[in-house]
């Protein structure tokens, strides 16, 4: 496989200030919206069900395909890595299986794929996952940018290496971020026409735009959506430059009969339907945020932003579910786009206060705590895992088995079909295919 990620990557001081783009008038920010639903029933066609994601989303993505692939036909992975790499463990998520390329204070290399391909069959075998034959039909869409500091290019290697070794042809595999696209140069973000930040910077909200030589931003949900729908559609039309379709907030609680308390999912969560799908089948698109990219984390950090302004300068306002690109190309090809949340939650370790949920100061004790003596040594590391419950300060998805730890289910299950979270999205998405009366 030719090295795409690594060839030719650059390193040097990334800037870290968020530039404010020049928005389309489809992109001028809307206010969410904040009353509840109950998730309508679309009678949507559920048989080319496709997921993506970020960063933890790109991992909860790859995860969910993986474990439902008798359903899910395509996956797109940005910024994200390979199925089970963090084995269950926190300090192994963080330290294998993130930015060890970038920062040798993490130092532990990522499982071999070889393993971690060889422990997804023992868990299709066991029908604790779909099996991974299934996977030979998908299309997969991999992005990551050079300029990542955040997540490594080993990450985005792995992934391709793993749907390889499942069969997938080299033909279904896209690896987007080739030499000559936009998005080789982007920091850790989705790259996307409405996103603040600029291309190379590896900051909160991880929307970035860049623009390509003709002067036109690229869109990576754009991209993987067409390459998921455009033959299936019989074509594919570029983005609505005017939304026809309903964003809605509906009630996580009630479209599933997991506990949203427990598994740390919020109790909203966010759906765009296009006008078409409310008079015909559609298909459904998952889109999950990454860390510190669900609305809730994102109103926090912008609420805090916004209290330190300079005279002049303009209000932040950064929200996933409206600017990371899907819902314009959804709008105009008749695709309905799940947007799932994550609910973070905070914990104290003494004599240190309890930051925020999803501020920097959140994620500077995460890593504080990752580093050196933390994880430095396999009790320490055990009893990271051990106290790591229901801890989850950035609102990232499941990849690392904090849904079962302090003796919550078996090590497995955060990765099987039997996961909480996973299980409750595929809930969701069912409720979506029921008809409409």
């Amino acid at each position: 496989m030719t090295n795409w990620f690594r060839s030719g990557a650059t390193g040097g001081a990334v800037a870290a200030a968020l530039l404010i783009a020049a928005f389309p008038a489809w992109a001028q920010k809307a206010p969410l919206p904040t009353e509840v639903q109950q998730i309508p029933a679309l009678n949507a066609d559920l048989s080319q069900l496709t997921v993506s994601g970020l960063s933890s989303g790109a991992f909860m993505a790859h995860q969910l395909h993986v474990a439902f692939s008798d359903r899910i036909k395509g996956a797109g992975i940005i910024a994200g890595g390979p199925y089970g790499c963090s084995g269950g463990s926190s300090c192994q998520a963080v330290k294998a299986c993130m930015n060890n390329e970038a920062d040798p204070t993490l130092g532990s290399p990522m499982p071999g794929t070889d393993q971690l391909f060889a422990k997804a069959k023992e868990l299709a075998d066991a029908g604790r996952i779909a099996p991974l034959d299934n996977l030979k039909q998908s299309r997969v869409y991999v992005a990551h940018g050079v300029n990542d500091k955040v997540v490594s290019s080993a990450q985005a290697e792995g992934v391709v290496d793993f749907y390889t070794k499942a069969g997938v042809p080299s033909d279904q595999i896209d690896v987007a971020c080739g030499p000559g696209k936009p998005c080789r140069d982007s920091g850790h973000a989705t790259v996307s026409p409405t996103g603040p930040g600029n291309c190379s910077v590896n900051a909160a909200p991880y929307l970035s735009h860049c623009e390509a030589a003709s002067g036109q931003d690229q869109s990576e949900p754009d991209e993987l959506l067409k390459y998921f729908y455009a033959d299936k559609l019989g074509g594919w039309k570029p983005p609505s430059t005017t939304l026809t379709g309903d964003l809605i907030k509906f009630s996580q609680d009630r479209a599933t009969t997991v506990s949203t308390a427990t598994y740390l999912l919020a109790s909203a969560g966010y759906l765009y339907v296009p006008k078409v799908c409310r008079t015909q089948k559609c298909p459904v698109h998952v889109a999950f945020h990454g860390c510190v990219q669900s609305e809730e984390v994102l109103k926090i950090n912008d609420a805090a932003a916004n209290k330190a302004l300079a005279p002049g300068q303009a209000p932040q306002d950064n929200s996933f579910v409206r600017d990371a690109g899907y819902n314009p190309s959804a709008d105009a090809n008749g695709i309905i786009v799940l947007y799932p949340q994550a609910q973070p939650s905070g914990y104290r370790i003494d004599p240190q206060p309890i930051p925020t949920p999803g501020t920097e100061q959140a994620g500077e004790m995460i890593m504080d705590i990752f580093k050196g003596t933390w994880c430095g040594t396999s009790a320490s590391s055990s009893l990271i895992d051990l106290i790591g419950f229901r801890s989850n300060p950035e609102g990232c998805w499941d990849w690392f088995g904090y849904t079962r730890q302090a003796g919550i289910g078996d090590d497995d299950i955060w990765m099987t079909r039997d996961a909480p979270q996973m299980k409750a999205v595929m809930q969701i998405v069912d409720k979506l295919g029921q008809a409409n009366n």
